[in-house]
């Protein structure tokens, strides 16, 4: 499969983000979750899986972790 999109991760920064094909600029999956071009440089944003499941992840991260803490009665381990 040939990547359309060129991802990133800093270390000083948590999470991932993708550079924006036109102006470079790192965009966040918030960035994106909206609306489908750069905030920057309004450039569109061709939507495939690649990006859909950059924007998704955080979000699936935060209910797996959410769930993972939880005991089977449904009360939190925490």
């Amino acid at each position: 499969m040939v990547r359309k999109y060129k991802f990133a991760s800093h270390e000083d920064v948590l999470g991932r983000f993708i550079h924006c094909p036109k102006c470079n600029e790192l965009l966040s999956p918030s960035d994106l979750d909206s609306f489908n071009c750069c905030p920057y440089c309004n450039f569109v944003l061709e939507r495939n899986n690649e990006l859909e499941d950059f924007v998704v992840e955080p979000i699936v991260q935060v209910w797996l972790n959410h769930f993972s803490n939880t005991r089977p009665d449904g009360r939190s381990s925490r």
